[in-house]
C-alpha cells in the first residue's frame, strides 16, 4: 500500500507541476478506484474463503 501512495503522490505532483486543472479532483478519483478495486478484491477472496468452508461442511454432512 505504501507503494501505491507514493505512486498516487507523485501522480498528484506531476499533474501540478503540468499545470492541470483540477488535480486534486483526478487524484481523489484515481485513489477511490484503486479503493473500490481493493475492496471487490478482498470481498471476492474472503466470499470464496466462505464459499469453500461452506461446501466443506455439506460434503462431510453427505459423504459421512
Amino acid at each position: 500500500i505504501g507503494g501505491f501512495t507514493v505512486y498516487q503522490y507523485a501522480c498528484r505532483l506531476v499533474n501540478s507541476m503540468a499545470g492541470v486543472e483540477n488535480a486534486d479532483q483526478q487524484f481523489f478519483n484515481e485513489t477511490f478506484m484503486e479503493y473500490m478495486v481493493l475492496v471487490s478484491v478482498v470481498l471476492f477472496i474472503s466470499g470464496g474463503f466462505f464459499t469453500l468452508i461452506s461446501i466443506k461442511k455439506l460434503w462431510n454432512r453427505f459423504v459421512i
